[in-house]
């Protein structure tokens, strides 16, 4: 048996908060596993404004959640094929950010929830655009970027993990032995706890990014 891969045209879809104009700084977030861009979007409208804009790109793979009918969520990637999703989803997310109206100069914050900061972080460390801050929120820093050739990358960008105090997937004790961990690789986040769940939170992200 052979696999034979063939690239297709598919039509995607983001979402977006702040007007409609050319950006002077482009918040890009990406979902996690199972959500929808639509509603994920929505945490996010605190921070748009005039020259500010938000898109949240949605998951090339949508399912239902239970069964076959009603909710509908988005994945990233499974283990199957991955390195084709991985190159998808990088192809992908730099379409998105052309079609909202980036440069070279547009300041771009890079922010990835649970399974979304995986994709978002294998992109950010490829593209051509201009990331100047990655913020990973209940999530850790996938083992495929842990790699020297990264090292430049990461020591140039302003860096946050951002963790709920009741996560219901990593304890705070488990993500310091992780940030230990990618020190070696030139990583030295800035670590914030918040009193939460496994979720995003808008006072959060205000007192993240407004107060800077």
């Amino acid at each position: 048996m052979l696999q034979k891969d063939i690239e297709v045209t598919k039509t995607a879809r983001y979402f977006q908060c702040g007007a409609d104009e050319r950006p002077r700084r482009l918040y890009v977030c990406t979902h996690g596993y199972g959500m929808s861009a639509k509603y994920f979007i929505r945490k996010f409208e605190v921070l748009a404004s005039k020259g500010v804009k938000v898109i949240a790109p949605e998951g090339l793979h949508r399912f239902y959640i239970q069964g076959s009918n009603g909710r509908v969520g988005a994945s990233w990637m499974t283990k199957e094929d991955r390195l084709n999703d991985i190159q998808d989803n990088i192809n992908y997310l730099n379409r998105c950010i052309e079609h909202a109206g980036a440069t070279a100069k547009t300041e771009i914050t890079a922010f990835g929830f649970s399974q979304g900061f995986h994709t978002l972080l294998r992109w950010a460390v490829h593209t051509p655009f201009n990331i100047s801050r990655i913020t990973a929120w209940g999530s850790h820093f996938p083992d495929d970027v842990l790699d020297e050739r990264y090292s430049a990358f990461f020591a140039n960008r302003k860096i946050d993990v951002v963790l709920g105090d009741t996560d219901e997937y990593l304890t705070i004790e488990k993500m310091k032995l992780h940030l230990h961990r990618i020190k070696e690789y030139g990583i030295r986040p800035e670590f914030t706890v918040y009193k939460g769940k496994h979720k995003v939170y808008p006072e959060v992200l205000k007192s993240l990014y407004l107060n800077d």
